[in-house]
């Protein structure tokens, strides 16, 4: 679009979002979990892998479902984790330059939280709690597919590692992790549905 529509400027975007029921997706991902902090010389970083489902429910909104498995080993302590979380994402590009459904190259911002069950060699099962806060840069690669990136910084509520740290109450830097993420995301219905990509941009 040479004139991009502003989201923000028309009620009906919502419900013409809503009513068309487009913009479900589906996404992997996999990369690197990492400590913040490291102690001595050890390295505190390990695998993590995602499963999603999410919603575009506005131009410049959508939320998320997942399901995430990781594992690592800090100063000598296996740990495997699996989680559940949910998080809300605003396309920063649509709310700079408009909504234009053509568009290749996308940033967003990310704000959600996962509850973990964690498993530490020798130990028990131990749930925790974590939010992040995120951005992503996705790279359409067809219609239907589209490449991506994701950082995220992630906050432990538990003191889950607070033997691996020798310590009884672990400081938020101890409590902080780095996630990067590399996937790709199908979008079931396609970006411009031939039937309705014009009545849906003249609203």
């Amino acid at each position: 679009l040479n004139n991009p529509v502003w989201p923000c400027s028309n009620p009906d975007w919502k419900d013409a979002f809503v009513e068309r029921k487009y913009g479900h997706y589906f996404s992997v991902a996999g990369g690197l979990q990492a400590l913040l902090r490291k102690r001595g010389e050890s390295e505190c970083y390990g695998p993590i892998a995602r499963l999603t489902y999410g919603k575009q429910f506005t131009p410049l909104s959508s939320y998320r479902l997942h399901g995430l498995v990781s594992g690592n080993e800090i100063y000598g302590r296996k740990y495997a984790n699996v989680g559940v979380g949910a998080d809300y994402m605003v396309d920063l590009t649509a709310m700079a330059y408009g909504y234009n459904e053509d568009r290749k190259f996308t940033l967003s911002s990310i704000l959600g939280a996962t509850a973990n069950v964690s498993y530490q060699s020798g130990s028990k099962f131990q749930f925790y709690p974590e939010v992040y806060a995120g951005a992503q840069a996705a790279v359409r690669i067809s219609d239907r597919y589209t490449f991506f990136y994701e950082p995220q910084l992630r906050y432990d509520f538990t003191n889950q590692m607070k033997h691996a740290w020798g310590t009884n109450k672990m400081t938020t830097s101890q409590r902080l992790s780095m996630v990067h993420l590399l996937g790709m995301q199908l979008r079931f219905d396609g970006y411009t549905p031939a039937n309705e990509k014009d009545a849906f941009m003249e609203r």
